[in-house]
């Protein structure tokens, strides 16, 4: 089953694991991304292989590792994807601060 660009991106997970391959402190690799957004190697290998279905990253094997690398189309998305994160949690700040006043 091939799923959408926006059914592969628009879940907490996959776009958490998108911004993060644009963060300069990037572990490039699967068992990294699992450990520093807290998930499953086998998900992140998932969603990994669905982004590369999807165009937006390649892989290299380097030694034992793939390295995940973004092609242009994910680079761009994961500009957006770190836009969105930081204004959800920006939302959240601004609603937590509210409530405790």
């Amino acid at each position: 089953m091939t799923r959408s660009l926006e059914q592969t991106i628009l879940r907490g997970k996959p776009l958490k694991t998108l911004a993060y391959l644009k963060s300069e402190e990037t572990e490039n690799y699967a068992l990294g991304i699992s450990n520093e957004i807290d998930t499953t190697y086998g998900y992140i290998h998932k969603v990994i292989k669905r982004f590369e279905e999807q165009g937006l990253v390649t892989t290299e094997k380097h030694s034992r590792k793939n390295i995940i690398t973004l092609t242009e189309e994910g680079e761009t998305l994961a500009e957006h994807a770190t836009g969105l994160i930081d204004g959800i949690e920006a939302v959240e700040e601004k609603r937590e601060t509210e409530g405790s006043q």
